[in-house]
């Protein structure tokens, strides 16, 4: 069988989408669960049966659909944590 482009580019594409998600990224999240199941539809499609998916794809399906939640309730996080008011500094209060 050997290694073809297409499996070339699906290892560029879920490198990227790793970067993505080191860095909590929502595109990258969402990417990566779209991404690996429409490779999951298209094998059950050309195998003929939803058992060419396996438990393992399964699995790995749960992980990005997790990681997808976690980045969108990150980036909420952060966006509530920005809008409070923080205390101001020695520096900024004038005691320095």
């Amino acid at each position: 069988m050997g290694i073809t482009p297409a499996a070339l580019l699906d290892v560029v594409l879920f490198a990227g989408i790793a970067y993505g998600l080191h860095k909590y990224s929502r595109f990258a999240a969402v990417a990566g669960f779209v991404l690996f199941l429409v490779e999951k539809i298209y094998t059950a499609v050309i195998m003929g049966s939803i058992l060419g998916v396996g438990v393992l794809g399964v699995v790995i399906l749960f992980g990005f659909f997790n990681g997808m939640r976690g980045a969108f309730a990150y980036q909420k996080l952060l966006a509530q944590s920005a809008a409070q008011t923080l205390p101001r500094s020695a520096a900024e209060s004038g005691r320095i």
